[in-house]
């Protein structure tokens, strides 16, 4: 396990703009590099370790689990772009996981390795000045689907003796694999073809792998704050990311679940987590506004 001072890394990793260089170097922090929280035979150990954040002299802080993007197929839990230095000023311990990647690690290997990745954050994040009992996820494009899935599926967490209800809250950014059936349906009965390889043409996987299959009343889902940019086209608004937002959240609704969601359609899917907290981002004063009432609720 590597540690280092946090503007050091990021610098060196080459993840930050200006403007979260300049919030590192403001936010006095240290890193816990390679951290393994599971391990199983054949796999490399850097696919079942992750990386934790921590703001100075940190004492019961909350703590925020954020799973990275990359199709199910590739990304690492060091692409933190924005989100670290922003969570870190909000005075959050920010823990980043890599997991499995398909096509080697079919599904449900990657929620597995995100609720293990949970559960060894819950059980050892007071050591490194975290809370455990204010302990939120966010994950970005395909880590938002992991979250959302999460926070939905119970079994995965009680696999490791936890519950949904041990989950704060949950921010998926800018995800449409929330419905995977109705995702397919829209496009004529196929999924998208950056979902074909991990969900597999089978709609039988299509309706495991989705969290709107999970979502009834009662079950302890956590609140929920749904993010959406325009699409992955510059200057090209795709409607769908907010139609399939909007209809989960009006599901969670329904199930007496605390649902929001919060739009960035002049922000492409990369811009959402890239210039997270940057000037005029509606989405990282929305999701810090969320989870500040979410835990002060959480007390009372």
């Amino acid at each position: 396990m590597k540690t280092r001072p946090y503007s050091v890394l990021l610098a060196a990793l080459g993840v930050i703009g200006a403007q979260a260089a300049a919030t590192a170097q403001a936010v006095p922090a240290e890193t816990h590099l390679d951290v393994p929280y599971a391990q199983v035979d054949g796999v490399d150990p850097g696919l079942l370790s992750l990386d934790i954040y921590v703001p100075h002299d940190a004492e019961d802080r909350p703590v925020v689990v954020y799973v990275h993007g990359g199709g199910w197929q590739r990304g690492d839990k060091a692409r933190v772009s924005a989100l670290a230095p922003a969570c870190l000023d909000e005075g959050y311990v920010f823990v980043s996981t890599n997991y499995r990647l398909a096509p080697e690690a079919p599904f449900p290997a990657w929620p597995e390795d995100v609720a293990a990745a949970i559960a060894w954050t819950h059980l050892n994040i007071a050591e490194y000045g975290g809370d455990p009992g204010r302990l939120w996820i966010m994950g970005h494009s395909a880590g938002a689907h992991l979250v959302a899935l999460v926070a939905t599926d119970e079994r995965y967490l009680e696999e490791h003796g936890l519950t949904l209800g041990d989950l704060a809250a949950v921010v998926p950014l800018d995800t449409q694999g929330l419905d995977l059936t109705a995702l397919a349906a829209d496009g004529g009965g196929e999924l998208p073809r950056a979902y074909r390889v991990p969900f597999t043409d089978d709609p039988d996987v299509w309706t495991e792998a989705s969290p709107a299959t999970y979502v009834e009343e009662g079950k302890g889902i956590p609140p929920t704050l749904l993010c959406y940019s325009g699409g992955s086209i510059p200057g090209r608004v795709n409607p769908g990311r907010q139609a399939f937002n909007e209809a989960y959240a009006e599901a969670l609704r329904a199930a007496g679940v605390r649902a929001e969601v919060v739009g960035a359609p002049d922000r492409t899917h990369g811009q959402i987590v890239r210039e997270f907290a940057a000037a005029e981002d509606p989405v990282a004063p929305a999701v810090f506004t969320f989870i500040a009432d979410v835990l002060a609720a959480a007390r009372h």
